[in-house]
């Protein structure tokens, strides 16, 4: 799957909120912290990374797998609004205003709507929960045997100023996976080649 004319992001009504409260509370580092720490609903598995600049593949008890970049630190979470694992740089991005931990979560929701439809709702949401938001990536493929829509825009933060964020959504077995990437927009090129990967090693069961 093609990935770059740059992405951003793609949620049903009900998830929306849910993702938006998970980016910003692994965003800031005062708020998320950059601790090391285990999920206790989660083991990371002991298979070689799939390419350079992965970490070791995380199976998941909700059904999925992937490499988060090469580093990156667990985050332990308790599920609550379909959070179900979170990673984060292991030092703070500077160059948000205030120390910004890059980070990647996933998120999973039961739904009973098409890919497209999902897509759609999403679109018109954004504009009007995130300020001066602007798509930049569009496009769908195949993720893992499963079809899947890659949305990317930038918006602004009052607290980490310019945002950049790609998502991935994915429809298995009725449920959404949402995989969000977010960083400093100023820095989210530098992270595109880790960020392509660990979303290509993306895959549910």
């Amino acid at each position: 799957m093609m990935l770059r004319m740059k992405t951003w992001a793609a949620v049903a009504a009900g998830s929306l909120a849910r993702i938006l409260a998970s980016v910003a509370a692994v965003g800031l580092v005062g708020a998320a912290g950059c601790s090391s720490a285990g999920s206790s609903a989660s083991a990371p598995a002991a298979a070689p990374a799939p390419s350079a600049g992965l970490g070791q593949a995380y199976h998941s008890p909700d059904g999925y797998r992937i490499s988060p970049p090469a580093d990156w630190v667990l985050h332990p979470t308790d599920g609550r609004g379909g959070l179900s694992v979170r990673f984060a740089a292991p030092t703070a991005d500077k160059a948000a205003p205030e120390p910004f931990a890059d980070n990647l979560n996933v998120v999973i929701t039961p739904t009973t709507r098409s890919l497209d439809n999902l897509v759609a709702e999403t679109k018109q949401q954004y504009p009007s929960v995130l300020t001066n938001y602007k798509v930049v990536t569009d496009q769908s493929g195949v993720i893992g045997g499963q079809p899947a829509h890659l949305l990317g825009g930038t918006y602004d933060d009052p607290r980490s100023g310019s945002l950049e964020n790609i998502q991935m959504l994915i429809l298995s077995a009725g449920k959404q996976y949402t995989v969000t990437f977010t960083a400093p927009a100023a820095s989210f090129d530098s992270l595109h080649a880790a960020m392509l990967a660990s979303l290509a090693s993306f895959a549910v069961g």
